[in-house]
């Protein structure tokens, strides 16, 4: 036999080098699998709705499954629409939501949207309601770019509100609630308050028109700032956190109302209860655990019995689809005036209280662009012609005064 090597002698490895390529492929097969069973994961999780967390409550809709496409436009659009499920929908997305929302602000202090803002002394505002238009809230409600014609044409329109309400309605009035950038300048940030001050809250600007053009209705757009800061002794008119208002603003707001320009008396007592309550702006700041000690009607005793949804009132039924909130607050005995209260998401707050004042509070707060022109006018029906209401009040916070009056003039009122 011949000692001469062969090429196959030469150029073997080594046995510690051959044990070494053996280990190396190990390795590289466990993390093919490990990586396979990562892509798995989410999967499985998706089939068989495993989770941590609960789904976040995020303020927009989240992707649907498309339909099959019929057509080459919807074909094309096929893919585009998957992808957009997938990452609505995917296994474990509440869980990195979470993790990606607590990481970015534990980190670098952010919060994973542009709508909201930590101010000064731990307040959260909520800085617009649209995404992509940062701080158009605060810059609406401290009337920052709102210029004369602006408020001229708000407050024709307000007039026009006012006057059909007038003629609806034994008494009416417009009721403007300060949000926390007015009530609270100084949590804003400095650069923020900075810019605030320099202009006039909007709501004071369009009560000042319809001083000098419409001084008779002037009187019905009412403002309970005072009554809100001196809720301030007894509990915090909007919880630090919050967007919304608490019992104890609510309250102090409704007595100032009813008791004043309306000229009532009140005739049951509601009580405060205090409670402590995930913040309404959670759905902004996930990863982030806020709660807030808030004031709740206690309705035990009152003599008030308290509902919500469509279901308080059957007649209001064929426009389930077009009613954001429903509530009604009823005397458990004996008989009084009746109330329609027509808002937006700071109303049932106050509906609540007014309780005290009203035999029967009907509160509604209505999505004007899911009920067309047929649905508005038969709905116009149902609360003036069958409900027949001695009041008639109109609610929104400062920051949606504008939309709102014309949402109300041009949807139910026209």
């Amino acid at each position: 036999m011949s000692d001469t090597p062969t090429i196959a002698d030469v150029f073997a490895p080594a046995p510690a080098v051959r044990a070494g390529l053996r280990a190396a492929g190990y390795g590289a097969i466990a993390m093919v699998v490990l990586f396979l069973g990562m892509l798995w994961l989410p999967i499985a999780a998706s089939i068989l709705r495993l989770h941590v967390l609960g789904a976040p409550d995020e303020k927009r809709t989240l992707a649907t499954a498309p339909g099959w496409p019929h057509t080459w436009t919807n074909l094309l659009a096929f893919p585009g629409a998957l992808g957009r499920l997938a990452d609505d929908r995917f296994g474990f997305r509440a869980e990195l939501v979470w993790l990606n929302g607590r990481l970015r602000y534990r980190l670098f202090g952010e919060l994973d949207s542009d709508q909201v803002l930590f101010g000064r002394h731990g307040r959260l505002f909520l800085t617009s309601h649209v995404k992509g238009q940062p701080f158009s809230l605060i810059d609406e409600a401290c009337g920052v770019r709102t210029g004369p014609a602006q408020i001229a044409q708000a407050a024709a329109r307000l007039a026009a509100v006012l006057a059909e309400a007038q003629r609806l309605a034994r008494r009416s009035a417009f009721i403007a609630i300060p949000t926390a950038a007015v009530l609270y300048p100084d949590d804003l940030q400095p650069w923020l308050a900075a810019r605030c001050r320099s202009f006039r809250p909007i709501v004071p600007a369009i009560r000042d028109v319809l001083a000098a053009r419409w001084p008779a209705l002037s009187g019905r757009l009412l403002y309970p700032i005072e009554a809100m800061r001196a809720a301030m002794a007894v509990g915090d008119p909007i919880p630090l956190t919050n967007f919304h208002w608490s019992g104890v603003a609510a309250k102090r707001a409704v007595e100032t109302v009813a008791e004043g320009p309306l000229g009532m008396t009140r005739r049951r007592e509601i009580a405060l209860g205090t409670t402590t309550e995930g913040s309404d702006l959670a759905g902004f700041t996930p990863g982030l655990r806020l709660r807030n000690r808030v004031e709740a009607p206690v309705y035990r005793g009152s003599g008030v019995r308290a509902c919500s949804g469509v279901a308080c009132a059957a007649e209001l039924a064929p426009f389930a689809a077009g009613l954001n909130e429903v509530s009604r607050f009823r005397w458990e005995s004996g008989d009084g005036p009746t109330l329609l209260l027509i808002s937006d998401s700071f109303g049932v707050r106050a509906a609540e209280y007014f309780g005290e004042y009203f035999a029967d509070v009907i509160h509604l707060n209505i999505a004007y662009d899911r009920l067309d022109a047929e649905h508005l006018r038969r709905l116009r029906g149902v609360l003036f012609d069958k409900f027949r209401p001695d009041t008639l009040l109109f609610l929104f916070h400062d920051g949606g005064v504008r939309g709102g009056t014309g949402a109300v003039g041009a949807g139910l009122l026209q």
